[in-house]
């Protein structure tokens, strides 16, 4: 991730599937689209090929998502309005 495509993550512009397969993150600006229009840019599960990708994206995300459901629960706001790596 870029430092300006990360500070303007939000949670709600991730999407991850029931099932854990893939997570869509939604880019409200990035380096490479001039209209300013965002871009979405979509990580399967590397979990079958971990000698490759230690590191899941999805997992990776998933518990951020944790975290941050946490943090909304202590803060009493919803989750949907923090950024996706607050300071906190």
């Amino acid at each position: 991730m870029r430092e300006v495509e990360l500070a303007a993550a939000r949670v709600s512009h991730i999407t991850l599937p029931s099932d854990a397969s893939s997570v869509t993150w939604r880019l409200p600006c990035s380096k490479t689209e001039v209209r300013a229009a965002g871009v979405s840019r979509t990580w399967d599960c590397t979990c079958q090929v971990r000698a490759v990708f230690p590191a899941c994206p999805v997992h990776s995300l998933l518990r951020q998502a944790d975290r941050l459901r946490s943090l909304a629960a202590r803060l009493g706001v919803p989750v949907n309005c923090l950024p996706l790596c607050p300071a906190m």
